[in-house]
């Protein structure tokens, strides 16, 4: 189709939805209502397991541990003595059994998954017999109680560091959920029983990995309530500046909402979760969302300056006709962006945002089309004092200043490419330390109780994070042998050579104690038996004392599968993956084999392989949406040099933001990630509109590149520059989230987009005017 004849059928379409604009108004209204109505089926998802698919290795080996031995995601609380030693009184002992009896009346609670110090046993000998002895035998909490209880926990050196602290100043309850997928209703149940339970002078902190998710989910439905109203209103503010109309507000308005409510609607409607990060979903179309909005406006206004008596439907498809074709550039390239990140993460939560978003973007585009040319006339938009200066061909003091500078470009391109590329290579050498690392207990502030009670816990006991290894052999019974039992400790010891590795807990360990108190006077027993037969006979006499499933947790019942656990006291990324790596190649290289074999599973192994992915695919997802953007910028323009000049603001404007983060410490993670691909697709609008208007200067005249540039940019510079404010102002929002990885991810898209309008200023008008000098060169001269 050709250029003219493409003019006129937009011109027929923008004819046709001005002809009965109430119709239209309704059609749009319907489709809002239609979406909004799918919220109701939104199910939040705020797990970490949310961030890999089902099926990956390691989500099986989780499965297979939790499976065999029961293991889950628990809820941790802490009791806290503030003193060391202090949990072996009898009020810190009380409160401690408060709190356990008060865990289990949650319906939510396995009452008998519910582990503690005085839930546990004691193993010793006495007269050549091993004694089995419950540590809380039911009695009065006195002090002869107390003295009994820290007696038998020194003899158990399984419980220090898992159950009591190495200081004594504190222990753990630990209560697994029947069903992990209400975590935020049963920490909130948590809390609230344990308000009810007498501790003075004693702390109670809640944590885990099971509390973690149910902390996230609070934060979601704060983040909700209080930044989309902000961000709305923010918008709106930026729109009532740029054009000092408030009837100029409505037809947005209902672009903005269109594109908000239809992509979270459909997603909803699809039954797709709503993740943590879904919570900047909103905010981030929003701000988009406008962007088209502004330059259909700037339009219509300039025009309504310059011909005060055009009729206002005639006004309306001019200013239609005008902006078409750059906002649906800017539309396809911003969609690309987004479906660039969708396509090359595999997890599920980012996968989606790009999906979700790309979908908003398109919303805002239809309903710029067809309902906002429909909307701006029912509101008759008079004439704005803001463009009065258009009347007399002025776009006012900033569309000017604006100008000054991408005329200081093209009249100096040589001089400006020299320090474009001299601050291209300190922010490349600035970005070689960008560092892929998450945490997540940044997900809350320094003051929140599950971070406080997190580090507490980290600080005094071996650690909230787990690294689990399944051993198994092939044949029933087959770990009731000696040699293997050795080899599982050898590797124990392994596990706890290994930074940030503070203990590990096996049946083995269990099996130590029994044969070191059977073996008391004998300094040369070893660690444990030599024979199965005498592994099997502990078993034997250990459940004739106490409780057959006392085990379940370490070994299964045919004894052919057992589970070590590491405790951690980190959960960066960067410094558990220092261990997992470590572990796996001991195992491949030094453990599996002579009927042994080790798998690595639980929670570490899970996140390493998770932000292992992010950190291949990262960069994968921004060469795919740049290569994208690039395509299809180059194929509207129908030049690829033209598709490279656009692309090139946006490119430095990436790598300067990872230089940024690199400066001031910001990870990529999760969320962060996010902001290269976004940052692509919306930067790039900027290239778009200012290479539309040279395009379209330089082929309407025979004037240079400066005097297209001084004529044609000043209203588009001013379009563009309450764009970035919106975006900008717009992602600011974020920074008012309740979530710490939320608030640094809109403070680096919103930064990124005011650099993406100032290197699309001067590097633009830089590459078209290097192009005129270059052709006024001979060589490229016809004779």
């Amino acid at each position: 189709m050709t250029k003219p004849s493409m003019q006129k059928a937009a011109r027929t379409v923008f004819l046709a939805v001005t002809q009965k604009p109430k119709l239209t108004l309704a059609i749009g209204f319907l489709f809002v209502v239609l979406s909004a109505a799918g919220m109701v089926r939104l199910v939040k998802d705020t797990s970490v397991d949310a961030f890999i698919p089902e099926g990956h290795p390691s989500v099986v080996a989780r499965d297979r541990a939790q499976a065999i031995f029961g293991l889950k995601d628990p809820i941790v609380i802490g009791v806290d003595a503030r003193m060391p030693g202090g949990v072996y009184k009898p009020e810190v002992l009380s409160t401690l059994r408060a709190v356990e009896a008060a865990v289990a009346t949650i319906d939510n609670i396995r009452d008998d998954r519910i582990i503690s110090l005085l839930t546990e046993t004691a193993i010793y000998g006495a007269d050549d017999a091993l004694n089995v002895e419950d540590i809380d035998n039911g009695g009065a909490i006195d002090m002869v109680f107390a003295e009994r209880v820290q007696t038998l926990a020194g003899m158990m050196p399984p419980y220090e560091g898992t159950l009591v602290a190495y200081d004594g100043s504190s222990a753990l309850v630990i209560a697994e959920m029947r069903n992990q997928k209400i975590a935020d209703r049963t920490y909130q149940d948590v809390v609230d029983v344990l308000a009810g339970v007498p501790a003075p002078g004693i702390d109670i902190h809640v944590a885990g990995q099971g509390a973690v998710g149910g902390y996230l989910s609070r934060y979601i439905d704060s983040d909700s309530r209080k930044m989309q109203p902000v961000v709305v209103g923010t918008i709106l503010l930026v729109l009532f500046v740029a054009f000092l109309r408030l009837k100029s507000l409505v037809g947005p308005l209902l672009v903005i909402a269109a594109a908000a409510l239809g992509s979270v609607g459909v997603m909803a409607w699809f039954g797709v979760p709503y993740y943590a990060i879904t919570s900047a979903l909103p905010v981030v179309i929003l701000s988009i969302a406008v962007a088209d909005s502004i330059h259909v406006l700037t339009a219509y206004y300039e025009l309504r300056a310059r011909q005060p008596d055009l009729r206002f439907r005639a006004a309306v498809v001019i200013a239609m006709e005008d902006m078409w074709v750059p906002v649906t550039l800017t539309t396809l390239t911003t969609a690309a962006g987004f479906i660039g990140l969708a396509a090359s993460s595999i997890m599920p939560p980012i996968m989606y945002f790009g999906i979700f978003a790309a979908l908003g973007v398109v919303l805002a585009w239809a309903f710029t089309m067809f309902v906002l040319p429909a909307a701006i006339l029912l509101m008759k938009l008079e004439r704005s004092p803001m463009f009065r200066a258009a009347a007399q061909g002025s776009a006012g003091r900033i569309g000017h200043g604006l100008t000054q500078v991408a005329l200081f470009s093209a009249r100096n391109p040589a001089a400006t490419l020299v320090a474009v590329l001299a601050v291209s290579g300190i922010i490349i050498w600035g970005a070689m330390g960008l560092r892929v690392d998450r945490a997540q207990v940044d997900n809350f502030r320094a003051d929140e109780p599950i971070r406080i009670a997190d580090d507490h816990i980290n600080a005094h006991f071996a650690g909230t994070s787990y690294l689990d290894v399944i051993v198994e052999t092939e044949e029933m019974e087959g770990l009731l042998d000696g040699n293997r039992m050795k080899r599982v400790l050898a590797l124990q010891d392994f596990l706890e050579g290994l930074p940030h590795v503070a203990k590990t807990v096996s049946i083995a360990n269990y099996l130590e104690q029994m044969h070191r108190a059977l073996n008391v006077e004998n300094e040369e027993a070893g660690r444990l038996p030599e024979s199965g037969d005498a592994i099997a006979q502990y078993l034997l006499l250990y459940e004739a004392s106490a409780d057959p499933t006392d085990f379940e947790e370490e070994i299964d019942r045919g004894y052919q599968t057992l589970l070590v656990r590491a405790y951690l006291n980190t959960d960066y990324f960067s410094e558990e993956r220092t261990v997992v790596e470590r572990l796996e190649r001991y195992l491949e290289v030094q453990f599996n084999g002579a009927g042994l074999k080790g798998t690595t599973s639980g929670r570490v192994n899970v996140d390493y392989h998770w932000m292992k992915s992010l950190g291949e695919s990262h960069f994968v997802s921004v060469a795919i949406s740049l290569a994208l953007v690039g395509l299809v910028s180059s194929l509207l323009f129908r030049s690829v040099a033209d598709g490279l000049i656009a692309l090139a603001p946006v490119f430095l404007t990436i790598v300067g933001i990872y230089a940024l983060m690199s400066a001031m410490g910001v990870y990529l993670e999760p969320a962060t990630s996010m902001f290269a691909a976004i940052s692509i697709g919306v930067g790039v609008d900027f290239s778009i509109h200012l290479i539309d208007r040279l395009k379209l200067g330089l082929g309407a005249t025979d004037q240079s590149v400066a005097d297209v540039v001084a004529n044609r940019f000043p209203h588009a510079a001013r379009a563009c520059f309450f764009n970035a404010a919106a975006l900008g102002l717009g992602f600011c929002v974020l920074l008012i989230s309740e979530l710490p990885t939320l608030q640094r991810f809109g403070a680096l898209v919103a930064f990124s987009c005011l650099v993406s309008f100032l290197a699309a200023l001067v590097i633009v008008p830089m590459a078209w005017g290097l192009r005129e000098r270059l052709a006024r060169l001979p060589v490229f001269v016809r004779s």
